[in-house]
């Protein structure tokens, strides 16, 4: 989707209808909240995350990476014929919104995010190898891949790997929360072409999604279906637009503090974008109600 296409906004007490490119079976349903689960999982440590995964799957096949250098860590758990990857994200909003470095670099047949290619080019390698131990490329096997915020960045970015490495993506599943943009149209539009599954899940009134900016020289864009969950969801057929006023909003607080107080501005701007609505906690209760709807 190198146009982004217009979200499916779902509220707490919405289904979501068939036909949608959305959870359409209980399976998929259980696959989602795996995804989920261990995408929350994985901010935890090694141990904690390993006794979360036993407690979840009966005989659970498990591994770890960790790549300190660029804070970045991995959870690897396989459960018969699935094997489910997530990627750790930033503490914070404000990690993303205010350190977030907008400068592009070449990748495949685009431009994408150099901090986020940097972090996925960190661990690609022992993360790539660890999967092969737990059966992926297997017949039969299926990899889901699942990130909070840059933890999203990079599963984008490692499934788009595996391609161009010739690994089998036909059994592929993306599921992504507060997921950045991370690539210029080019990249997306030979992302899309690979075909892969992608659900990519925002809260209504999260920044992050929003950043960086499509209006930027660099055309940054969004791919996979976008899933904007709210409680209040559609209200008398309009889709809200409150992330759109919120980055209004957001950019003009920037510059009103900036030009006040230079020096505190960068303080007042991480108060104002860390919230609940980004975190995965919040993210984490959504998709379990929606599971149970």
């Amino acid at each position: 989707m190198s146009e982004e296409s217009e979200p499916l906004i779902i509220g707490k007490n919405e289904a979501p209808e068939k036909g949608n490119n959305f959870v359409t079976s209980p399976q998929d349903s259980h696959h989602l909240l795996v995804a989920t689960e261990l995408a929350a999982a994985a901010y935890f440590d090694k141990d904690k995350a390993h006794a979360f995964c036993r407690s979840l799957f009966e005989v659970p096949r498990l591994d770890w990476d960790e790549q300190a250098t660029v804070c970045s860590q991995a959870l690897l758990a396989a459960d018969g014929p699935n094997i489910y990857l997530a990627f750790r994200g930033t503490e914070s909003a404000s990690d993303i919104m205010i350190d977030l470095v907008f400068g592009l670099t070449r990748h495949g047949a685009g431009h994408v995010h150099e901090g986020f290619l940097s972090a996925t080019n960190a661990c690609f390698e022992a993360v790539y190898v660890k999967l092969q131990r737990l059966g992926y490329g297997g017949a039969g096997i299926t990899l889901h891949v699942s990130g909070h915020s840059l933890g999203g960045a990079v599963a984008m970015l490692f499934v788009h790997m595996l391609s161009l490495r010739g690994a089998p993506v036909e059994n592929v599943n993306l599921y992504t929360f507060g997921q950045p943009r991370c690539g210029n149209r080019a990249f997306i539009a030979e992302f899309d072409s690979f075909g892969i599954p992608y659900w990519r899940f925002s809260n209504l009134g999260d920044l992050v999604p929003l950043a960086p900016p499509p209006l930027l020289k660099h055309t940054w864009s969004h791919s996979g279906r976008e899933i904007v969950l709210s409680d209040k969801g559609v209200e008398n057929g309009i889709i809200t637009q409150e992330p759109i006023v919120r980055l209004l909003e957001f950019v003009l607080t920037a510059l009103s503090y900036y030009f006040k107080d230079k020096a505190s501005a960068v303080d007042k701007i991480k108060k104002d974008i860390d919230s609940t609505k980004h975190g995965m906690e919040n993210y984490l209760a959504r998709i379990r109600k929606l599971v149970d709807a």
